[in-house]
């Protein structure tokens, strides 16, 4: 038999003992190891007994605390980290990883990362965390948390540490602004402003239809649109990594395929979109270069970047009051109107492509007018006049 104790498995046995009264007791019964022999590098083992399960772990996990280290386990964070993050490359998303790589380089090296590991303590986290809150925001806390948490699991399963130093530190939680979609009238004029820009607006405007990703957006192939079937292969994208550096990846976020069965007002986007390339084609000659092949493009062929989608989508919103909308929230917004128009959220969790209903839950909102309209009918109700 097997039990977890702080992260290792410890094997154990039942040990039979009988009573004077002749009832059988059965106590759990294990060999931990506590130290190492020097002369032999033999490991010393210490029997461990007890009436039940519950103090048998708290004996093994005294056992545990008072056990020395192993040679070589001792080392920086830093220096875990770096091979942490190397050890994880293949299991964490490129994107992710350039995130964790970012957090390393630019706030935990040259606060704490020269700690050792089994120095860290819960009070040097506390003021690392504080430090970060005040300078960075706790948002950017939050990120840093979600990355050291579970490499500081992994490392006590390795037996580097003895406690994770965050098992009781909770930071603040992050206080969201409400995101306000775009209301009928501004989709209207959002659309009607997006004609007039010739390269990125009918990508937004596509955006705008089928709550594509940013990412998802970028990395549309010519090859991904189906005229015959009319529909659109979600597969694909291309991510922006800090430092203006960008990564062509041959998947989605969620790892899954969706098909996005287009309307006719979609279909002809794309087909204006395809023959406006073929225009710039032509007209770039020799310099055309379209490296995956994507949908919208520059007049040379490269694929748009994520900055200037959103530097354009600022700008057209802006004409009428809404240079604060995001470019992520023209995906909330196409959710919102599939739910208004269909009162169908399982509609909307296929076209936006989750794995979970609760996640589509976080698109779905009602617009002003609906929510003022909502007051005014309790305002009718309950006055006279």
């Amino acid at each position: 038999m097997e039990i977890i104790v702080n992260g290792e498995h410890i094997s154990y046995s039942l040990k039979e003992q009988r009573s004077s009264n002749g009832t059988v007791h059965l106590y759990p019964r294990a060999y931990i190891t506590v130290s190492t022999d020097p002369s032999t590098g033999r490991e010393v083992k210490q029997e461990v007994t007890a009436p039940n399960l519950d103090k048998f772990c708290l004996k093994i996990s005294r056992l545990q605390h008072t056990r020395p280290l192993k040679s070589g386990n001792v080392v920086s964070l830093n220096i875990y980290l770096e091979n942490w993050l190397s050890e994880s490359r293949l299991k964490i998303k490129p994107t992710t990883l350039d995130g964790y790589q970012y957090n390393c380089d630019h706030y935990i090296s040259d606060s704490i990362g020269n700690n050792l590991m089994t120095d860290i303590s819960e009070d040097i986290m506390l003021d690392f965390y504080e430090g970060i809150m005040n300078d960075h925001g706790i948002p950017t806390a939050w990120n840093i948390w979600y990355m050291l948490n579970p490499a500081f699991e992994i490392a006590r399963k390795k037996l580097i540490i003895y406690d994770n130093p965050h098992d009781n530190i909770r930071l603040p939680a992050i206080q969201k602004e409400p995101i306000v979609t775009l209301t009928e009238e501004e989709c209207k004029l959002l659309t009607k402003y997006a004609k007039d820009d010739i390269v990125y607006g009918d990508a937004i405007t596509l955006t705008l239809m089928t709550a594509l990703r940013i990412s998802e957006c970028i990395g549309l192939a010519v090859d991904d649109y189906d005229p015959i079937h009319k529909t659109l292969k979600i597969h694909q994208q291309i991510n922006e990594l800090k430092g203006g550096k960008y990564i062509h990846q041959n998947t989605t976020k969620t790892s899954q395929v969706r098909i996005i069965h287009l309307n006719e007002r979609s279909v002809s986007i794309i087909e204006k979109q395809l023959v406006k390339q073929k225009n710039f084609m032509a007209a770039a000659g020799n310099a055309w270069h379209n490296e995956y092949n994507c949908m919208f493009t520059d007049p040379k062929g490269s694929f748009l970047k994520h900055q200037n989608l959103r530097r354009h989508l600022c700008k057209l919103c802006g004409k009428f009051g809404r240079d604060d909308f995001k470019y992520h929230h023209l995906r909330h917004t196409c959710a919102s109107i599939i739910l208004e128009q269909t009162n169908d959220i399982h509609a909307a969790q296929e076209i936006l492509g989750h794995l979970r209903l609760d996640s589509t839950g976080n698109y779905l909102h009602t617009s002003p007018e609906k929510l003022r309209n909502a007051l005014t009918s309790i305002a009718d109700y309950i006055f006279l006049d």
